[in-house]
């Protein structure tokens, strides 16, 4: 087992800092980062191990909007370029708009498996959330935004 970097584990770690937008950064000290620059850092890190299934937790977590598009948006390229991504969210309206597939979870247990018009319903989210939703849908009826009503 080597235990050296070469060229081109430069150049892979390069690329994927380079995806995530860290360039500004990347000679930074880790613990010197906000929040945000720690996630964009954590989610190259997983993009530089090339592996085909991409496994994150929170991946937009402590990023702002902006910031949180742009890594959506790099998520969505990496699966159609064929890498499976796997990403546990809890912000419904971010994963309404970028995933396809769909585990919906309560206490540990799947509740509900499948695409955005088999799980994006009142009920179902209603009864996760334990609170009433409202679902906003766009003129192709997707579901666009989520809100708890009060």
């Amino acid at each position: 087992m080597r235990n050296r970097l070469d060229q081109n584990d430069y150049a892979i770690a390069h690329e994927a800092i380079r995806q995530v937008g860290a360039e500004a950064y990347s000679d930074e000290v880790y613990h010197c980062l906000s929040g945000g620059e720690k996630q964009k850092v954590l989610i190259a890190r997983a993009i530089a191990q090339q592996s085909p299934i991409l496994m994150l937790d929170e991946p937009t977590a402590n990023l702002d909007i902006r910031n949180q598009m742009e890594i959506m948006h790099l998520l969505k390229r990496l699966n159609e370029g064929g890498k499976t991504v796997i990403a546990i969210m809890h912000d419904i309206n971010l994963a309404a708009r970028f995933i396809d597939r769909y585990i919906i979870m309560k206490q540990g247990r799947v509740v509900k498996t499948g695409n955005i018009h088999t799980i994006f319903n009142e009920a179902l989210l209603s009864e996760i959330y334990e609170t009433n939703i409202v679902i906003e849908r766009d003129i192709h009826n997707i579901p666009y935004q989520m809100l708890a009503e009060k």
